[in-house]
């Protein structure tokens, strides 16, 4: 489960059946940890008998040598899972916009929207950008 080499990008599975994990991946660019977590791993998947998380200041470091998008998702799943009520299912979202795409659809067919060009669409914004600046 570990790299092979340094070069090469090391993605390491928490196992979602242990509380720390929450299912996150963490994608790993170097190797300063690797021997922590894999010591992890084997505990977390064999048995609660080896260590029973990483400690907060471990996972910040390795935080830290994320990309900044990686540490951004994982930034807000770690948000989002202290407040799991308000987190909507991914296919209520779905439908949701599938909806929302097939009532703009039907606008357009039964004429009930005026189309316009890109470049008037974008001169109507930046006027309207320069409006909310003044």
């Amino acid at each position: 489960m570990g790299c092979r080499d340094q070069r090469e990008t090391c993605v390491i599975h928490l196992g979602a059946s242990h509380p720390a994990s929450a299912g996150l991946r963490w994608l790993r660019r170097d190797h300063k940890l690797e021997q922590a977590q894999r010591t992890f791993l084997d505990a977390s998947v064999a048995s609660y008998t080896g260590p029973m998380a990483l400690k907060a200041d471990e996972v910040y470091e390795a935080g830290l040598d994320l990309s900044r998008a990686e540490r951004a998702v994982v930034a807000h799943r770690l948000l989002a899972s202290l407040h799991p009520e308000q987190g909507a299912d991914q296919r209520e979202v779905d439908q949701v916009w599938q909806a929302e795409i097939g009532s703009r659809v039907d606008d357009i067919l039964n004429g009930n929207v005026e189309l316009g060009n890109f470049e008037e669409t974008r001169a109507t914004a930046r006027a309207l950008l320069d409006d909310l600046r003044k």
